[in-house]
């Protein structure tokens, strides 16, 4: 656009910026118009920050890199240190809603070097005063970017709390925007100490407004507030309930005493407070959060219809009672969500899959004798809500639709389990992913089913099938395989005929298991004790010495593989352990006397 309408002018060439023009330099605020139209176009069409070829704010940062070459060699005339720090801040601005991966290190880069090469030190006789906005832009590109990269996101953080305080040094002091656009990216990052740095520049905030003389553009408000006591709620931190409730009484009181209405206390807030209980194991912070949810409803039918509890806060409750395993009194609440949804026709009522998603969970887990017929109902009203609706948010997942095949594996009910398989199977709008086929695995291997172990390799080859048919979500892994071999575990009145049967089964286990995933000491395990169901002393031993080498091999020999040796083979385990390990005879504790390179894979934190 603009390098079409300036290359007619003869002022720009955009195979060689040094080509000499014709004509008389070109004022430089037609230069400024065109980069203000880039900005204008960005901000109108954010696709534009997200192209997959050079982004507009690339280009736009291109043509004033080019704009300030012509100034600099006379070409055009230099722009007013205005005009110029108004361009930077546009670019700038413009890096702050861009999409791109980068985005928060280009406006770092870009804003560093035009403090470099564009100020009153540098040779260059165009001037950039950074001013509140340039400020403002650099911090809040840094705070929005927050990403997957902890580390990544923990420096460029630290690199913000820098410039906040350098901006103290400045002409510029930094006033709410500035330590709000900082305390909202700590609130999001996953570092373990965020919560406590951005409540640190909270009450830093606050002393700043209160030694001002109470300047208005450093006064604190609710959202910031708001967004510390969520940086709390995720945190995971010990004393979080402790640290929302002290920010919840600094709220209420600020506000009591001032009337303010920036410190006035919204749902938003509340609702973070709820979390923070919620998240907070014990009996004394769920009390306090039905009690608060409580207060926020007599409230809101009193005169401060504001407070209002949403679905969030409702939410925040149930999970806190999933999480304190009372499943009936998380559905009595969910009856009461579903009542006040009813009454009022609100959308914003309605229970939305989440809170659908955690009662089932509940249920699941809870071991209770209907608990199946529970999730049953649950999943069936999403179904019936995402058919009246049409709303895909209610439509059951592979998380949901497993959630109920672990009800059933758990109750002994191996076949409804691997119904709910067979449906997913056949559904066009859902696939079974590997947990799914694991969970029917071990349906089968932990039942009393005189098959189970036939069933489960079946299972295991249909999950074999449907990776190699394109669902990648259902590759086989080591916990599906080791189901397997846990099936094989020979059964009391099993027959010989039935016992061979099982060790071929759990031997072609460990004959695959490889291609996908390498074998862990629970898998070895398993294996050394199907090695029972061989009725002939010698067979064992010949198949248990097999086996165990390949154990050592992979690294994976620990106490609990050594037990099973012994109790299949205790002349097998003689031979290889010379001295008796004192810990593998529960008598004291002390190193088995093998090799470390037996033991070099285990992974001690899976239980064996």
């Amino acid at each position: 656009m603009e390098s079409h309408w300036l290359k007619r002018r003869g002022t720009y060439n955009k195979q060689d910026d040094t080509s000499t023009t014709t004509t008389t330099p070109l004022p430089a605020f037609v230069y400024n118009r065109v980069l203000w139209a880039w900005m204008r176009a960005i901000h109108v069409l954010p696709s534009l920050c997200t192209s997959n070829e050079e982004s507009g704010v690339e280009q736009a940062q291109r043509f004033f890199y080019r704009t300030c070459h012509l100034q600099t060699t006379g070409r055009v005339h230099v722009s007013s240190p205005k005009d110029t720090t108004d361009a930077v801040n546009g670019i700038l601005n413009a890096w702050t809603i861009s999409s791109q991966r980068n985005a928060a290190h280009s406006a770092v880069k870009f804003f560093r070097d035009c403090q470099t090469h564009l100020t009153g030190n540098s040779s260059s006789h165009i001037t950039f005063v950074p001013d509140p906005t340039t400020y403002g832009a650099v911090l809040t590109a840094l705070s929005r970017h927050v990403g997957v990269d902890g580390k990544a996101t923990t420096q460029a953080l630290q690199f913000a709390d820098t410039m906040l305080q350098q901006m103290k040094e400045t002409n510029v002091k930094p006033g709410v925007t500035h330590y709000g656009a900082v305390i909202n990216g700590w609130s999001r990052a996953t570092d373990r100490d965020a919560s406590n740095k951005a409540q640190a520049l909270l009450f830093e905030l606050e002393q700043a407004y209160q030694t001002s003389g109470y300047q208005e553009y450093l006064k604190p408000n609710i959202a910031l507030y708001s967004a510390v006591v969520m940086a709390h709620a995720r945190s995971g931190q010990p004393e979080l309930a402790e640290k929302a409730v002290a920010l919840l009484k600094r709220v209420e009181h600020l506000y009591n005493s001032s009337g303010d209405e920036a410190y006035r206390p919204d749902i938003v807030f509340y609702g973070g407070v709820l979390t923070a209980l919620a998240r907070t194991p014990g009996e004394t912070s769920l009390k306090m959060a039905e009690a608060l949810l409580e207060d926020l409803e007599w409230r809101a039918v009193n005169g401060e219809g504001h407070l209002r509890p949403n679905i969030v806060c409702y939410t925040s409750l149930i999970f806190k009672l999933v999480k304190s395993k009372q499943p009936e009194r998380a559905a009595e609440l969910f009856h009461r969500i579903n009542e006040r949804y009813q009454a009022s026709g609100d959308i914003a009522d309605r229970p939305d899959a989440t809170v659908y998603g955690t009662l089932l969970e509940a249920w699941a887990r809870s071991g209770k004798e209907h608990a199946a017929n529970e999730v049953e109902r649950i999943i069936s009203e999403m179904e019936a809500l995402q058919a009246s609706t049409g709303d895909d948010a209610f439509l059951p997942t592979v998380f949901h639709y497993t959630s109920l095949m672990n009800v059933y594996w758990k109750s002994d009910q191996p076949e409804k389990a691997e119904e709910i398989l067979n449906f997913m199977e056949a559904s066009t709008h859902i696939k079974p992913d590997a947990i799914a086929y694991t969970t029917a695995i071990n349906a089968w291997g932990r039942s009393l089913h005189r098959n189970r172990a036939t069933r489960a390799w079946n299972v295991l080859n249909r999950m074999k099938d449907a990776y190699q048919d394109g669902n990648v979500s259902a590759k086989p892994n080591v916990y599906s395989y080791t189901g397997v071999i846990q099936a094989c575990i020979r059964l009391h009145n099993r027959t010989p005929d039935e016992g061979a049967q099982n060790m071929k089964i759990a031997l072609l286990a460990i004959s695959e298991i490889e291609k996908y995933d390498p074998p862990n000491h629970v898998t070895f395990k398993a294996l050394l004790y199907c090695v029972l169901n061989l009725t002939g002393m010698k067979e064992r031993e010949k198949v248990a010495t097999t086996l165990f080498s390949k154990c050592c091999e992979h690294g994976q020999v620990n106490d609990s593989v050594l037990l099973m040796l012994k109790k299949v083979t205790p002349s097998l385990f003689k031979r290889i352990i010379k001295t008796v390990p004192s810990s593998v005879d529960g008598t004291i504790t002390q190193t088995p006397d093998i090799p470390e390179q037996w033991r070099r894979n285990v992974n001690v934190g899976r239980s064996s």
